[in-house]
């Protein structure tokens, strides 16, 4: 029993005493099952619904954080050992419930985050993304949409707040409260972005309305706030990214395109993940647009490009993903842009640090060797991506073919 004292008015001293050992056992059957679920993986499958269906329903219990916690990671955990028809049928019946904590005014900004985070994986881990439908869809917008706008406004409280504190070393607590409120928050806008990356992936057009209508304005304004972090902008830019590579549109406004603009205003920043992005994006843009089209943005898009390459920086630990994702982008240029370009790219190959952009920018050289067999390192390339492929992903199944065909 936990017990508090306290004087009422006109009842004078009284005691109000709660029983917590009831919460303690759920907090601890909660945490226990993680445990159990986090070791036996798939051997948990026997009691893997039964599991679903007493933790679903305490996703939003109202007394207890670590309940909210526990059950959430637990049930993530038990859909990770899912695959196929079981994994979609098992996400249908999830949506609705991160719908319910997403649109919960009751919900925590951490329980917002840990909900973000946990849909994510399980999208992820889904093949055919569509299958929760395109209304559950339109209703995860909604309620994220309002939460974007929700960290907006909070940190620029926050930021009228901190200016307050004269002493740091005062307020040395105040701020460090402060700074793990924003750390929160920008996680809930780089969850978002995640999320909406994926719906854009299992939707594509179908669900470019939505986009246009909850996300351009609240992320493009990012692009000219004053004194926006850099995980707003990085934010801002995987979302139009995904927007681009999923739906082909650009957003044109007469012949220019405020997404291509933004993407290279940023693909030499300082801020290594953000030039990754913007110069992903270059690529994307390259790659859906005629070349017509593009080519006022030819030259600008090549320049920035190269400054990424030969940054003397390119290729320690903080920027070699960045400049991965630069060859990828000079590849696109080349391919649909000006061939010339082709053995420049060539010459950059093969690419590890990022295996992701790896497998997709090899798959693209291999798909294309006719244009690029007679230059003098191609063959090489090929070598070399015979013996990488011993020890690292640098290829899909797709790719692992094609090389197969190649030097056989």
């Amino acid at each position: 029993m936990n017990s508090v004292s306290l004087n009422l008015k006109g009842q004078g001293d009284k005691q109000i005493a709660v029983n917590t050992t009831v919460l303690q056992h759920k907090i601890k059957a909660c945490r226990i099952l993680f445990d159990l679920v986090s070791s036996l993986k798939d051997a948990f499958a026997p009691w893997a619904l039964s599991t679903l269906n007493v933790l679903t329903p305490l996703f939003n219990y109202l007394y207890n954080g670590d309940i909210r916690k526990y059950s959430m990671k637990t049930v993530v955990a038990i859909f990770l050992t899912l695959s196929g028809d079981s994994a979609e049928s098992v996400l249908r019946t999830l949506t609705p419930v991160f719908v319910q904590t997403l649109s919960s005014p009751k919900s925590s900004p951490a329980d917002i985050k840990r909900a973000l985070k946990s849909l994510q994986a399980c999208l992820e881990h889904t093949t055919n993304k569509a299958v929760i439908g395109l209304a559950a869809a339109n209703e995860i917008a909604v309620s994220t949409s309002t939460h974007v706008k929700y960290v907006f406004d909070r940190k620029a409280q926050r930021k009228e707040e901190l200016k307050g504190f004269s002493d740091p070393d005062l307020y040395a607590d105040e701020i460090d409260a402060i700074k793990e409120e924003n750390e929160i928050d920008e996680k809930i806008l780089s969850g978002v972005m995640e999320v909406v990356g994926m719906l854009l992936k299992g939707f594509k057009k179908e669900f470019q309305g939505t986009f246009l209508q909850y996300f351009k304005t609240l992320y493009g304004e990012v692009f000219f706030k004053e004194g926006a972090t850099d995980g707003e902008i990085l934010s801002a830019i995987c979302i139009f990214d995904d927007y681009v590579e999923n739906t082909q549109d650009l957003m044109w406004a007469g012949n220019s395109s405020p997404i291509l603009e933004q993407m290279l205003k940023f693909s030499t920043h300082k801020n290594a993940d953000i030039r990754q992005s913007a110069v992903f994006g270059i690529g994307v843009c390259a790659q859906v647009v005629d070349s017509t089209t593009f080519s006022p943005f030819l030259a600008q898009a090549l320049n920035n490009i190269k400054t990424v390459l030969t940054d003397p920086k390119a290729r320690n630990d903080t920027y070699t993903i960045a400049t991965d994702c630069a060859v990828g982008a000079l590849g696109k240029l080349a391919l649909y842009h000006n061939a010339s370009l082709l053995e420049e790219w060539v010459n950059c190959l093969p690419i590890k640090a990022e295996l992701d952009e790896a497998q997709c920018v090899h798959l693209m050289f291999l798909q294309n060797i006719d244009k690029v067999k007679t230059f003098p390192r191609t063959q090489t390339v090929l070598t070399e991506l015979v013996n990488l492929t011993k020890t690292e992903e640098v290829l899909d199944a797709n790719g692992m073919a094609l090389l197969q065909q190649l030097i056989n």
